[in-house]
């Protein structure tokens, strides 16, 4: 029997422009893309062309990770121009090889530079973007230049794909947890010195399954990404009760994120799609990417029916859960 990586390997692909046309590919014929990779872009193509109509005959904005991609993508689906933004010199020159066929036809063009210094001609009907970091806004996080893109060139009435996001934390307890700790000693002998100082405690990147959990899933963040503000998505989350309802030894916090593809309240989604990265979606690729772990000294005993209050800090893309008393 093929496994799932194996299957969404053979049936993942990805856009680029060939001889005036937008062709489908394999995602290993680009070295630069990893399964999770393929696999969360895979989302994007089944909310675009599940969308379609939304699409058709719009201006759309691209910003984030593979932003030409999403342009291939949003011209496949119908619209009238595909904007680019890659930050990156290298990423943007390996993308115009892509993307050149398109700008010709007047569909895609690549603009290369920061977000909140290039000009656009017009406004834009929808911005696609693809910004998650791990535990969405850790490492890696592209939010701070969509929300600046949203705000620069969004018309009014515009349309942000994805559309909302939530972040959640449960309780664990799994025999790895020791491990996780001995992979990253030096981070961890600083534990009581950081939470001293207010600072987030350490964290890994970790697989947690379903069976490790030992309370249910508490979101502590939903996001509108039509009306988040940036000065407010990374604001301390106190008071966070997290149940106990599997008694045990306390191992860890694992953090876990959805992405939801539901469009507006004026243009409302007629498909709509979940990146979701929890324990029960353990066969998903992204699942074990975008996991966070925050392991918790001593691993104290704790029982069925307690209740667990923790605060979730910021200090820049880093996060750290501190359980308090």
């Amino acid at each position: 029997m093929m496994c799932a990586e194996e299957r969404v390997c053979q049936e993942t692909h990805f856009y680029e422009y060939h001889e005036g046309e937008c062709v489908r590919r394999d995602w290993w014929s680009s070295s630069s893309l990893k399964l999770w990779n393929a696999t969360c872009l895979e989302a994007y193509e089944d909310a675009i062309f599940g969308n379609k109509e939304h699409f058709q005959g719009q201006v759309i904005l691209c910003v984030g990770r593979e932003s030409d991609t999403l342009a291939c993508l949003v011209a496949m689906a119908g619209a009238t121009k595909g904007y680019a933004v890659e930050y990156d010199v290298g990423a943007a020159g390996r993308s115009k090889v892509e993307v050149d066929l398109g700008a010709a036809q007047g569909v895609v063009t690549l603009l290369e530079g920061k977000v909140e210094e290039l000009e656009l001609p017009e406004k834009v009907d929808i911005i696609v973007s693809y910004f998650m970091g791990n535990f969405l806004l850790g490492t890696g996080c592209k939010i701070d230049n969509l929300l600046l893109a949203r705000d620069k060139f969004l018309k009014s009435d515009g349309t942000m794909f994805p559309s909302h996001c939530e972040m959640v934390l449960a309780p664990a307890s799994s025999q790895d947890a020791e491990s996780f700790v001995e992979g990253h000693t030096h981070a961890y002998r600083s534990f009581e010195r950081k939470v001293q100082k207010g600072l987030p405690d350490p964290s890994v990147r970790a697989c947690v399954g379903a069976n490790e959990l030992i309370g249910p899933g508490n979101i502590i963040r939903e996001i509108d990404m039509r009306t988040a503000r940036r000065e407010g998505v990374r604001n301390t989350c106190n008071n966070l009760e997290l149940t106990i309802t599997i008694g045990g030894s306390l191992s860890m916090i694992v953090g876990w994120f959805s992405v939801y593809f539901n469009g507006s309240q004026g243009r409302p989604a007629l498909v709509d799609v979940e990146i979701d990265t929890s324990p029960y979606a353990l066969n998903n690729p992204m699942s074990c990417m975008w996991q966070k772990v925050f392991v918790v000294p001593h691993q104290p005993r704790i029982d069925e029916g307690e209740t667990l209050l923790c605060s979730l800090r910021h200090n820049g893309d880093n996060m750290g859960v501190v359980c308090h008393e």
